[in-house]
């Protein structure tokens, strides 16, 4: 189409559109042109850089496609409209994780920007990305999972990570919550060993050992281990 533009003279309709989505649509890239020299699709950014196709990142790339598909179906299919086909060409466009090596920063504004660039398109989409969740205006979303459907519109992405995706206490990692859970049973044993008296000894080995396996996970941390550790000779154990 580069080369049939140059050879006409003017531009073609449907390069334009290609062209104009990609403008509004991509954050920090202004542009898409094909390099006849170089032989390649080239994207320039908004400070000016200009890189080829294959040296974009992942999210770059994949979102520079997407919207560069739905531009040209739109024009191919939509000619009568020449220069507003991008506006006006309505449409259902079905998109599958539209996360998918998007930075979180591109996720909060993704789905506006696809409905701002084609505003009478209609976008139905899947997603398990909780910024693309708290990005939704009311009435935007369905919970597959939850009748009637919940708002999720200015909630945290601690409590959509929670109360939606059902992660405990997602502010913490993995291992915090191993150390959390290990730490509350071993304290629990130490009342129960504190409750025994001295003459039941093998009783008390067996709450003993408990303790040394529910600290021995985390004996590289050595605050959290001598923590318990010092508990444990404070009470005699």
């Amino acid at each position: 189409m580069e080369i049939a533009s140059l050879q006409r003279g003017s531009e073609i309709n449907v390069l334009s559109a290609l062209k104009q989505s990609v403008s509004e649509c991509m954050e920090n890239w202004c542009s898409v042109f094909y390099d006849i020299h170089e032989d390649d699709l080239m994207a320039t950014s908004d400070n000016g850089k200009i890189l080829p196709f294959r040296m974009l990142s992942d999210g770059v790339r994949n979102m520079l496609a997407m919207v560069a598909d739905i531009a040209y179906r739109a024009a191919t299919l939509n000619p009568h409209l020449k220069a507003d086909v991008i506006e006006q060409t309505t449409g259902i466009v079905l998109i599958d994780e539209i996360e998918l090596h998007l930075h979180p920063k591109w996720q909060v504004r993704v789905v506006e920007d696809l409905r701002r660039t084609f505003p009478k398109i209609q976008f139905i989409v899947t997603t398990h990305s909780p910024f693309i969740i708290q990005s939704l205006h009311n009435g935007k979303l369905i919970n597959l999972n939850s009748s009637p459907p919940s708002e999720y519109e200015g909630r945290s992405i601690e409590d959509i990570i929670e109360d939606i995706m059902g992660i405990e206490l997602p502010q913490y990692s993995r291992r915090k919550l191993a150390m959390l859970n290990a730490a509350e049973e071993y304290y629990r044993v130490l009342q129960e060993a504190e409750s025994l008296g001295q003459d039941k000894q093998e009783e008390l080995d067996v709450l003993k050992q408990r303790l040394d396996e529910l600290s021995m996970p985390f004996s590289d941390n050595p605050a959290y281990h001598a923590f318990l550790k010092m508990e444990r000779l404070a009470r005699g154990l």
